[in-house]
This record gives C-alpha cells, structure tokens and sequence, in this order.
C-alpha cells in the first residue's frame, strides 16, 4: 500500500510502497503526463514531474522500495500534476466548460487520474499535520482556484525554496513550511522578483542535487 510520511527532521517526506504500487503510479504518471514536449508550457513542470518519476524508478530496486523528497518540492509535484491531470481531462472528455470536464465519466472513472489523486491525497493529507488549519485551508483554497497548474512557471523559484527549506533548523521548518508552500502555490511578489532579477545557473542546481543526496532525513 502506498504510504506517504513526514520525515524525523521534517525536511521532506519519504514515499513507500510495493513495487505494483511504484509501477502503477509511474504507468499514470507517463500516461497523463504525456512524454516532454507534448504540453509546451508545462515544459517546466514536466522536467519536475520527470525527475519524481526517476526516484519511484530506482526505488524500484531498492530493497525497501522508498525514497525521500523535500517538502517544497513535493507540493509542487502535487499542483504540477492537476496541471497534466487538467489537460488530459480536457482530452479525454471533448469538452471545453470546466463542469463538462470534470463530470465527464471518462474523467471521473480513469484509473491513471484516480490514481495520481491518491498519491496528491497522500501528500495534503501528510502536510496537513504539520500545520495551522488557517493555513491548510488557504492551501487548499489556492490549490483549488486553478493558480497551481505550473502553466509556464519558473522552476528555478523551486530550487531558492529548497535551498531556503533545507537551511532551516527542524523547527524553523516546520514553522515557515506553509508559508513557503504558499510562495510556491500562488506565485507570491517573491516569486515575482525571482523572475525579474534571480536565475540560479545550471552549477547551482547540480550542487543542490548533490546537496539533497547527502542530507540527514
């Protein structure tokens, strides 16, 4: 069964399963998903979503099939795929009218979409033990109004949230966790002047990859 939970440190969370659970999500992942360059302005969004299929691949053959993802960019993961799931409803339905859409029952009844809003349930569920019900319900009302589809969205934004999270003490995390889920999720001002004055290169996101592998979870 798959199982989603904060980590000791609070500076992610680690996904478990079976390998029928890992296979069946990578399966709705490609399938919704699509391969890159199906959905151009999702392109960023993609890459992120890719690299989140690359963990579930090789814990496949890890002897506890589980691996950790840091909190920032799982609530990405979570708001980047209603973003594919948008798409491929709007696919599979024919339709144009959101309503139309989402009671279509070739949407409601798709097992590859049940299956990546499980995974999504997962992980809101998990981080709503970790904070105030005001800010859950500011999240869920962000992650509901269409914002959070990653439509064009600057990743590089992600990485300066990791970065900030990661340097955080167990309890300043905890503390800043739904205000950063936030910057995340609606595109705050600092996000905003990310785009106009930051872009971390290619170096700096390679020594943040590198940082995560080593980090304790």
């Amino acid at each position: 069964m798959l199982q989603v939970k904060n980590t000791v440190t609070s500076l992610g969370l680690t996904v478990s399963g079976s390998t029928a659970d890992f296979t069946e999500i990578l399966q709705a992942i490609n399938t919704v998903a699509g391969p890159a360059g199906k959905r151009p302005c999702m392109a960023a969004a993609h890459v992120r979503v890719s690299n989140f299929c690359s963990q579930l691949q090789s814990a496949l053959t890890a002897s506890d099939c589980s691996f950790n993802v840091l909190w920032p960019e799982a609530v990405f993961i979570v708001g980047a795929l209603s973003g594919f799931i948008k798409f491929e409803s709007e696919d599979l339905s024919k339709k144009n009218f959101i309503y139309d859409v989402i009671a279509s029952p070739k949407v409601i009844f798709d097992e590859n979409i049940i299956k990546l809003r499980l995974l999504q349930a997962k992980i809101i569920s998990e981080l709503q033990t970790l904070i105030t019900r005001q800010s859950f319900t500011r999240i869920l009302n962000i992650y509901g109004s269409g914002h959070t589809y990653f439509v064009d969205y600057e990743t590089g934004f992600l990485d300066l949230m990791n970065c900030e999270y990661i340097s955080l003490s167990k309890e300043k995390r905890l503390q800043k966790l739904a205000s950063i889920t936030i910057s995340i999720l609606s595109r705050s001002g600092k996000y905003r002047k990310f785009e106009q004055e930051i872009n971390l290169n290619a170096a700096d996101r390679q020594n943040l990859e590198q940082t995560t592998a080593h980090l304790l979870w």
